[in-house]
């Protein structure tokens, strides 16, 4: 398994014995290499590299308890709280398990203290009993480094919680690491995009996914590198950025100042102003010698970012800012510049724009984190295709419930509502005994009465797991279940009660490895601040995961009614041609960036790409009034309209396949991500 996770980690060869080792390895050493293993397969997996906050805005909570029971895993209970030491794994070994090396550390009875995380939701773990990650410390001294060093425990890799990070630090190297993790973070305008990118998975999203691009290209400059640039300058302005900028205009007129300073002090305002880097930037292309202007090259450079920050800011304003001090900020700048220019007086013009920029906001409201029009194009062209891939398959599946109806007589459609609702019954059992599982596992001590009710509940809850609802029925009845499989596989389709791993299938590419970091977020606040610029596929998916009200859905018939629905018979809904090509194909006609939908110009190649269905995606609807849009929408849902078309999953006499190509992907794509959710959760719970 070591060596596949090296050389293959995405083979079935690996997955296989990934499965033996999980279900028959029992040595706890092995176990934590085992998830050591998973982690990093997980992590080549991977497209971005997060980096979270584990210092800036964390800390610790002490008090002392007392010691009640020792529990397996590092746990330990003190009342009816149950503790998990932080940043330690403990090993058993030839002589002693688990609970008894912990026992050689501390023991019942005894007053220790305890540092747990001072926020409330970030204080418990992702286990069933819902037990507290702590820094466990006697006499001073912190368990869990003691274990470490006498080869007790082993370092647990990824975990990053303030108790396991903040409790090895003493005063200074806690304020080291403070503000190295706050320079690391500082969105530095080119250096960050090209070099640094350490950025926590919310400052990711919004510079790659929503202000920005995920790939930059020279062979597109203007959406590569130009347009993001400009949004990004427009929309990430803080207070703090325009108080940088008002500070440089003054003090770089201050009599007396060597070039040295000025030259500085215009490095601090470049780097730290995006709209001042960008005119700098742009004076250096017009004119690389400044050779166009009287005065000195270093004064050209600067007007330039002087005007082209006093234009960003003017848009920050425009777009609704983040604050009142942040509009009156960002105004103050834009009538600063104004009066500069004008040759008035300065001071005067930035307290005007001030007034101005805070009128506006009283009088348009606080529009936050708009999202830049571009980004709205994108999400409303990939919502587009997933409507269509849930229109494609869901008349699939219909046509092929008829003919299951029809040569094998089962109905389809009752069976499946049938299922539905026991599949629902089970689920709400199965959460009931688990429940009680972790109120048995919280309130009560190890005892041969305990462990037979666990044995019970656990026993209950793999019967509910395991009853599976047979269905009746041949060929048609299989292949009308893959249909409905891959249409009940997109955004539209998805509803309460999906699992992780049918949202992950869902989701567009680029959502995927952001819905991973932010699913596990529990503080109402944050996931307010991921919500307010979530794209709606995002929204949806972590309000499902989180057990939150869903955002209501615009129904078919309006959505088409603006956007160009093909006609019954676009041979797009054939099974034979899979809409991602279509997909790459009218992203590339409608001069879109490839990278902004998670695929590549090397897709363009793909005969699939250049010889599948054109689509009129910038078509309009208008000649469809909302009536002929609901008959076309009836008839598409109703499986009608396709003549000739063979639909089955079977191989025909030639031994060619004319099997639902893109369902097929998505099935199996649907439990290559099923398998690594599930290891990606194992590691987040270990």
């Amino acid at each position: 398994m070591k060596i596949l996770a090296d050389i293959a980690p995405f083979t079935p060869e690996y997955r296989m014995w990934r499965d033996i080792a999980k279900k028959t390895v029992t040595d706890p050493a092995l176990i934590e290499e085992m998830a050591e293993i998973r982690e990093r397969v997980n992590q080549q997996g991977k497209k971005h590299d997060f980096y979270d906050y584990q210092v800036v805005g964390h800390g610790l909570e002490y008090k002392n308890v007392v010691i009640s029971e020792i529990l397996d895993y590092g746990k330990f209970r003190s009342g009816n709280t149950i503790y998990k030491l932080a940043g330690a794994s403990v090993r058993g070994n030839a002589d002693e398990n688990m609970k008894e090396v912990l026992g050689r550390y501390i023991h019942v009875g005894q007053e220790v203290t305890v540092a747990v995380d001072e926020d409330p939701y970030a204080r418990q773990n992702n286990d069933a009993i819902g037990s507290l990650g702590a820094a466990v410390f006697v006499d001073g001294e912190n368990i869990a480094l003691q274990m470490i060093e006498s080869g007790d425990a082993l370092k647990r890799k990824g975990d990053t919680s303030a108790p396991a990070i903040l409790a090895q630090y003493g005063p200074l190297q806690k304020g080291i690491a403070y503000a190295s993790e706050l320079l690391a973070h500082v969105d530095v305008p080119w250096l960050s995009d090209q070099f640094l990118r350490v950025r926590s998975p919310l400052e990711s999203y919004r510079a790659e996914q929503v202000y920005g691009t995920p790939y930059q290209s020279w062979e597109h400059p203007w959406d590569s590198f130009i347009e993001p640039a400009f949004i990004r300058a427009f929309h990430e302005r803080t207070a703090f950025t325009g108080l940088i900028g008002t500070a440089y205009r003054y003090m770089h007129d201050v009599p007396g100042m060597t070039p040295g300073a000025q030259k500085l002090l215009g490095a601090g305002y470049l780097l730290s102003d995006r709209g001042a880097f960008i005119g700098a930037a742009i004076a250096n292309f017009i004119d690389p010698g400044g050779r166009g202007d009287t005065s000195p090259k270093r004064d050209w450079t600067m007007r330039w970012a002087r005007h082209t920050s006093a234009i960003t800011a003017a848009g920050h304003v425009l777009t609704g800012g983040n604050s009142y001090a942040d509009e009156a900020a960002s105004a103050f700048a834009v009538g600063e510049e104004i009066g500069r220019f004008f040759e008035k007086k300065r001071g005067r013009a930035g307290i005007i724009g001030a007034a101005v920029g805070v009128a506006y906001r009283a009088a348009f409201g606080d529009e936050g984190n708009s999202i830049p029009g571009r980004t709205k194009a994108n999400w409303e062209f990939t919502d587009y295709f997933d409507r269509l891939t849930y229109l494609k398959y869901q008349r699939l599946y219909k046509m092929a419930a008829k003919k299951a109806e029809e040569e094998e007589d089962v109905d389809l459609e009752e069976i499946l509502e049938q299922r539905e609702k026991k599949t629902e019954q089970n689920r709400l059992a199965s959460s009931y005994f688990k429940s009680l599982k972790k109120k048995l596992q919280r309130n009560y001590p190890d005892s041969e009465l305990r462990d037979e009710m666990m044995s019970t509940l656990n026993e209950r809850i793999n019967a509910l797991e395991e009853d599976k609802m047979l269905l009746p029925g041949g060929e048609w009845t299989r292949t009308a279940l893959i249909y409905k499989k891959a249409a009940d596989s997109t955004m539209y389709a998805l509803k309460e009660g999906a699992s992780w791993s049918e949202i992950i299938t869902a989701l567009p590419t680029n959502d995927r490895e952001y819905f991973m970091e932010f699913v596990k977020v529990r503080d109402p606040s944050k996931r307010a601040a991921i919500l307010d610029t979530a794209s709606p596929f995002l929204k949806k998916a972590l309000s499902l995961a989180w057990g939150q009200d869903v955002p209501d859905q615009e129904d078919n018939e309006s959505f088409f009614a603006r956007h160009e629905l093909p006609q019954e018979n676009w041979a797009g809904w054939a099974p034979q041609y899979d809409l991602k090509d279509v997909e790459v194909q009218t992203i590339e006609n409608e001069a879109l960036s490839l990278s902004d939908f998670g695929f590549y110009e090397s897709q363009l190649r793909d005969p699939n790409v250049i010889d599948a269905p054109s689509l009129n995606y910038s078509g309009t609807s208008k000649g469809h009034n909302e009536a002929q849009v609901r008959k076309n929408l009836k008839t598409i849902l109703a499986g009608e309209g396709l003549e000739d078309v063979d639909i089955s999953v079977q191989a025909g006499p030639s031994g060619g396949t004319t099997s639902i190509i893109a369902s097929i992907k998505t099935m199996m794509g649907f439990r290559d991500t099923q398998k690594r959710v599930n290891d990606s959760l194992s590691m987040y719970s270990a």
